[in-house]
């Protein structure tokens, strides 16, 4: 994801939170007191809340998006503006307990679009944009990668840990589903990361649900090219094709090209040539900041809508056309209940609807959406 803080800041709660792969608003931080993870109530994401001490003494609990509960863990990626040369290699995501890579263990992903969309782009154009990323992937990809994304019939989707990877939209509340926990105002989209968490087991590190959110309470979600963008929103410009062909980064299993986190609190992580991935600073070389992958944006930023080389050895590398397992099949099959905990009611099989609890839930943003706001013709 993208945030819209300071990658000078000091010590922060958020990138105190890196080993559980979450992010926070930025709060000066000594130490942790204790830190707790649970679902929230209805089972679909998992919120870790934090009890911080800060430098004069006080202390404060803190609830924030993602960390893992017995063996399965979600991961909160945001993307925000950035405020202000090694050579760069890709960056992939690792699990908070082994480092175990993140990675689909099937030949294909499915992904559906949340047919409600966002009133901020006229008619259809935001399905337009999403199947126009989707293709960018899989065309820059498909000489030396196996992974295909199979697009779901778009539909009104929630997002959550369900067995459904989807893209939805945000109008009303910048919160995750149900209301426990919201997200960083800053973040343009967050890409919440469902796996498994358990060092030693042969499933560590594989992704099983993954969902991309999209901030349009705090951005006017846009369609830019070169000459400007065309939106009905307020707020500081997000190009949709810009933040979704990042998030989709993540959602293969690539992280970001730059570590936020403070100094001394965890050790960046690794790119794909085995050296520490450098400090988000001012000044870092284009081969990072122009990257697909770089942690920040602009206003109206267009340029991480097209892949960098860098970007599509990432995938090729994790998904090389010679491992190609030849099997195309839902992911949250692959979870073992005997070894890792399942949200009750969440395993489906392929084809079925989500639980009740979520469809009505969309059901009911629905209904709001059509009494506050113009629904779109069609």
């Amino acid at each position: 994801m993208l945030t819209r803080v300071s990658p000078r800041r000091r010590a922060t709660l958020a990138g105190l939170a890196l080993g559980l792969g979450l992010v926070a608003s930025p709060a000066v931080a000594d130490r942790f007191v204790s830190r707790a993870s649970s679902w929230n109530a209805a089972r679909t994401s998992i919120h870790t809340d934090v009890i911080v001490e800060r430098d004069d003494g006080r202390r404060e609990l803190v609830r924030v998006p993602g960390g893992s509960v017995d063996g399965l863990a979600m991961r909160h990626l945001p993307l925000g503006p950035f405020s202000d040369s090694p050579l760069l290699r890709f960056v992939r995501e690792r699990t908070a307990g082994s480092g175990a890579p993140l990675a689909w263990q099937r030949s294909c992903v499915f992904v559906r679009a949340d047919a409600t969309g966002t009133v901020d782009l006229a008619g259809d154009d935001e399905l337009a944009i999403i199947e126009r990323v989707l293709s960018h992937w899989e065309t820059e990809t498909e000489e030396c990668s196996y992974l295909r994304v199979v697009r779901d019939t778009p539909t009104p989707a929630v997002a959550g840990y369900d067995g459904e990877n989807v893209i939805t939209f945000h109008e009303y509340a910048w919160c995750a589903p149900g209301g426990e926990v919201c997200y960083e105002p800053s973040a343009m989209a967050v890409t919440n990361l469902f796996h498994i968490d358990r060092p030693g087991h042969p499933s560590d590190g594989t992704l099983i649900d993954a969902d991309i959110e999209v901030n349009a309470v705090h951005f006017a979600v846009s369609a830019c090219d070169d000459s400007g963008c065309t939106t009905t929103g307020e707020g500081p410009r997000a190009d949709l094709a810009n933040v979704l062909t990042h998030e989709v980064g993540h959602l293969f299993g690539l992280d970001h090209t730059c570590f936020d986190g403070p100094e001394g609190a965890s050790e960046p992580p690794l790119d794909g040539a085995g050296q520490p991935v450098p400090r988000c600073e001012v000044g870092l070389p284009a081969e990072i900041t122009d990257a697909t992958m770089f942690n920040y944006s602009q206003s109206g930023e267009i340029h991480k809508a097209t892949l960098e080389p860098d970007d599509v050895e990432g995938l090729c590398a994790i998904y090389p056309r010679a491992d190609d397992p030849g099997l195309c099949a839902r992911a949250l099959d692959d979870v073992d209940e005997g070894c890792c905990a399942v949200a009750p009611g969440h395993r489906k099989e392929p084809g079925t609807t989500t639980g009740a609890g979520l469809f009505a839930l969309a059901v009911v943003l629905l209904a709001a959406r059509a009494r506050a706001r113009r629904k779109r013709g069609g």
